[in-house]
């Protein structure tokens, strides 16, 4: 109870006010600035959460997580900024900086490890030459596929005109032989 009485304590500071002479210009451009910056801050993670919601898939979501909570600490201190130009609690102010600097260094520590990681993943381009790659070998493979279907449809063509006729092809021939295979399967066409 004693460490929470002086975290909130004055003790014998004056004010930041004090400090810019309480010149109201200066006052409020700090008071501005920081309460603007303070809600951008606040409103970050909101983003960050949402995106991470929508894209479960990340393969490092956690360090969104990371980001949020150092924004949300980074905007705690510039409130702090705009309650100590009024009130002293300097202990108070302290404590919320030390608690951005905990939220602060593992997120850039973490932050250094995972960028290699990250770079390592293909770029949009690779992806894209790598989709068309396969659309290419696709196509291919389906003009394959319809070739050997027609000589499918040849073959078994001539051989049921070979047995309508009653031959039984060229000397030695089997006539049950008829179907092309492609891939170790048949051609479902």
């Amino acid at each position: 109870m004693e460490i929470l009485r002086q975290l909130c304590s004055s003790g014998d500071f004056m004010p930041h006010g004090m400090c810019y002479l309480w010149n109201r210009g200066l006052v409020w451009l700090n008071v501005v600035s920081d309460s603007l910056i303070a809600v951008a801050y606040t409103s970050i993670p909101f983003t960050l959460v949402y995106f991470v919601r929508r894209r479960r898939d990340l393969p490092f979501n956690w360090m969104f997580v990371c980001f949020g909570a150092f924004i949300i600490a980074c905007g705690a201190t510039h409130i702090m900024e705009i309650w100590t130009l009024w009130h002293a609690t300097y202990w108070l102010s302290g404590a919320v900086k030390a608690i951005t600097a905990m939220a602060s260094v593992p997120t850039a520590i973490l932050l250094v490890r995972l960028v290699p990681k990250a770079l390592a993943f293909p770029s949009p381009e690779d992806l894209r030459s790598a989709n068309r790659e396969l659309r290419q070998e696709v196509a291919e493979r389906k003009r394959g596929e319809k070739k050997v279907q027609i000589l499918n449809e040849r073959l078994e063509a001539t051989n049921k005109e070979l047995a309508q006729s009653g031959s039984s092809g060229p000397e030695g021939a089997d006539p049950t032989i008829g179907r092309l295979k492609l891939a170790g399967h048949r051609s479902s066409r």
